[in-house]
């Protein structure tokens, strides 16, 4: 069954809701939150709908990531070097050190800028004018972006700890097999992210969320909408990957774009409606439905 955005609203094939986008007994998509229904979403629409928001704003959403990008590629560099000459010095054990530590650095770093360039898409999602200063406002929810980054990096990070030490103290077999439970650990995660988890942020930013609660309740809102969540993923990944390979020029707007989408896409599951303002399917939206009467 497709959604079709001009008719009147339909069942959900990736969760039921009452008609009309009203309220969903037990919470957003019944997951047994409290608060208002979720409103349905297919991939190519939210997509769709971020582009025409991100045309209207792309300076400033362009603009905030390559400035995030700075203070952490500083912080990178000198242990870029280092991994780079542990490694062409056969020192293996050095070179699994110098990427471990390059790692935690870069969540560090990172987490503060996270929580301003989330406001960002919120902002932008919800047909609103986004703006540069926003980057710097992240000291609020920075403990608990934090929290939410390095919990959802554990798994790789702990793999690489494992086999970093077990290169120190010279014990190659080990450190090769945490090399590939890491790297499968990597993988794992990305499914778990896609399938709910990936909008953590979106509640520590948006709702004020600690870490642990904002994992947890991200991955339980979006229980009824696996399959769309997980199509959203893959289709986003294969938007950057593709914009990465042509230069850096789409890569610069494929990456906003698909933040934006995110965006509404954490609107739409909790209960909040789409973006506001001008997009494909009309001037906005009523009862959570793009196109509604």
């Amino acid at each position: 069954m497709s959604y079709n955005p001009y008719g009147s609203p339909e069942p959900s094939p990736f969760g039921a809701g009452p008609a009309g986008g009203g309220p969903a007994a037990g919470g957003p998509g019944g997951g047994g939150f409290g608060g208002s229904g979720s409103a349905p979403f297919e991939p190519g629409e939210v997509l769709q709908r971020a582009w025409q928001n991100f045309k209207g704003h792309w300076a400033p959403l362009v603009i905030a990531p390559l400035i995030a990008a700075l203070p952490v590629l500083v912080f990178m560099a000198p242990l870029f070097v280092w991994t780079m000459l542990t490694a062409k010095s056969g020192d293996n054990a050095g070179a699994k050190a110098a990427g471990f530590v390059l790692s935690v650095v870069v969540i560090v770093v990172y987490a503060y800028f996270e929580v301003g360039l989330t406001r960002m898409w919120l902002t932008t999602a919800r047909g609103e004018t986004p703006d540069v200063a926003q980057l710097f406002t992240g000291f609020d929810r920075y403990p608990h972006m934090l929290t939410v980054r390095v919990l959802q990096s554990a798994p790789s990070l702990a793999c690489s700890a494992i086999a970093a030490a077990s290169a120190l103290l010279g014990i190659p077999f080990v450190a090769s097999l945490f090399d590939i439970l890491g790297g499968m650990a990597s993988v794992g995660m990305l499914v778990f992210l896609a399938l709910g988890l990936y909008y953590a942020p979106f509640y520590v930013v948006d709702e004020g969320l600690d870490g642990i609660s904002a994992l947890r309740k991200s991955w339980e809102v979006a229980r009824p909408y696996r399959g769309a969540l997980l199509l959203f993923g893959i289709l986003c990944t294969v938007i950057v990957f593709v914009a990465s390979m042509c230069c850096c020029v789409p890569a610069l707007v494929a990456q906003p774009v698909v933040n934006v989408a995110a965006a509404v896409v954490y609107l739409r599951i909790t209960g909040q409606g789409a973006a506001s303002g001008p997009g494909p399917f009309g001037s906005g939206f009523a009862g959570g439905y793009p196109g509604g009467g």
